[in-house]
């Protein structure tokens, strides 16, 4: 005999089915920084754990101010895509910068280089002696491999200053750079599941996979930052947020894609090099024209910034 299902268990399936919120992409740079903010210590502590494979016992947040119209001043097109930082201090001996870029350029590791020169030198007050200075760390986490890396097979390196050709020495440990690319993540997941880095590198890469609920099982953290995503997903503020920066970020890999492409043509039709940097500047002035940021504009032509500054003032 079969079931009579009465009207009001299908309006109860329907709107359960119905109910899941379809979780926003964490790699987003401003969904990034909410979710791994002063709001939420569990999950920030929790993947620095893990990152720096130690435990923390102390943690003092210093994320640059949450506020949304500060995040929704960085929504427009126009914006630098992929990097939204977040600031920490661990066990009160060291400084955090942690970045999630969604592309890659060829400034990219200049970039991370100076934003650790940058943070290193600012912990420095009036009449502060150099000792004063704490190991300073900063983690680039790229959704794509970096071309100079290409030979390395770990997702995860971890760069220092060391002598030449005594690789053991170190010459300080207050530098320290550490780079996680997340398409080189799945395969070494798959040969050691139960690294909880790469545990919470595969929450980002898919928050939703079944593989992400079996980690969950297991890593307590990953399963509250999951439960904070599925929070921020619900507002809609948030998810106007990350639409617009989706936007935004798809915008700049065709500003990318188209400029290479028709600076390759243009070079073609005049067969030399110098053909083809006359047609990167012909690209550069009318993207000029368009008020471009000439960080995009050098990423789309391959022009220095100098190159630019100097065809926007001529």
């Amino acid at each position: 005999m079969s079931k009579i299902t009465h009207p009001n268990d299908l309006d109860s399936t329907n709107s359960s089915s119905s109910s899941k919120v379809k979780l926003l992409d964490p790699k987003l740079d401003a969904i990034f920084q909410i979710l791994f903010s002063k709001t939420n210590p569990q999950v920030i502590t929790g993947l620095l754990s893990a990152i720096l494979d130690m435990p923390i016992t102390k943690l003092e947040n210093k994320t640059i101010n949450l506020d949304l119209n500060k995040i929704l001043d960085r929504t427009y097109p126009n914006d630098k895509i992929g990097i939204l930082d977040v600031r920490a201090q661990v066990n009160s001996e060291l400084e955090i910068d942690l970045e999630m870029q969604m592309l890659n350029t060829d400034a990219l590791l200049d970039r991370i280089l100076w934003y650790w020169a940058k943070l290193y030198s600012n912990q420095l007050q009036n009449n502060d002696d150099y000792s004063s200075l704490k190991k300073t760390l900063e983690i680039l986490i790229i959704n794509s491999e970096i071309p100079s890396l290409k030979k390395l097979c770990k997702p995860c390196t971890k760069w220092q200053i060391r002598e030449s050709e005594i690789f053991s020495e170190v010459l300080t440990d207050k530098f320290e750079i550490v780079i996680i690319e997340l398409p080189k993540v799945e395969k070494a997941y798959q040969k050691n599941k139960n690294n909880a880095l790469l545990q919470w590198m595969m929450f980002l890469l898919n928050p939703e996979s079944l593989e992400v609920s079996k980690i969950m099982e297991q890593n307590k953290d990953i399963k509250i930052a999951s439960n904070e995503l599925t929070k921020i997903s619900e507002e809609e503020i948030n998810k106007r947020i990350a639409e617009l920066r989706e936007k935004a970020r798809r915008d700049d890999v065709a500003l990318l894609n188209t400029g290479k492409r028709i600076g390759k043509e243009e070079g073609l039709k005049q067969g030399s090099e110098n053909g083809q940097k006359l047609a990167k500047e012909k690209i550069a002035q009318k993207l000029l024209a368009l008020n471009i940021p000439i960080e995009q504009i050098s990423e789309a032509t391959d022009l220095s910034l100098e190159q630019i500054k100097k065809l926007s003032n001529s």
